[in-house]
């Protein structure tokens, strides 16, 4: 499986950018539709993303570090489970809608499994 990377050359990234943001700058107000800012289909409940769960505090902490690395922002919650004992859940988010299970599938490209859950 050969892996294409793709090339930006610099100088052109940043003039295509300011071209742009010049002829929006110049649109007529009648012209230029304002955009939903989600599809009107999109459920608007709340979810985290639970990347593990532990009962080593320790071992939370290292998911979180190598979520680190990967570019994602998640925090431990620990909770007290009646017979179970103290587990630190490793979550992402909340994210709305359907934001959770992109981050999944992100996460999933990285080598990471997680579990979307609701909020409360």
């Amino acid at each position: 499986m050969g892996e294409t990377k793709q090339h930006f050359e610099f100088y052109k990234v940043l003039t295509d950018k300011s071209d742009g943001a010049a002829r929006r700058s110049t649109a007529k107000q009648n012209d230029v539709k304002p955009q939903p800012a989600q599809p009107a289909n999109e459920s608007k409940e709340m979810y985290f993303v639970q990347a593990g769960s532990f009962q080593n505090v320790g071992d939370a902490e290292k998911l979180k570090a190598k979520l680190a690395f990967s570019g994602f922002e998640a925090s431990i919650q620990t909770a007290t489970i009646p017979d179970k004992g103290v587990w630190h859940r490793v979550r992402l988010g909340p994210y709305i809608g359907s934001e959770a299970g992109k981050t999944i599938i992100a996460l999933k490209q990285n080598g990471i499994i997680a579990t979307q859950v609701h909020a409360r």
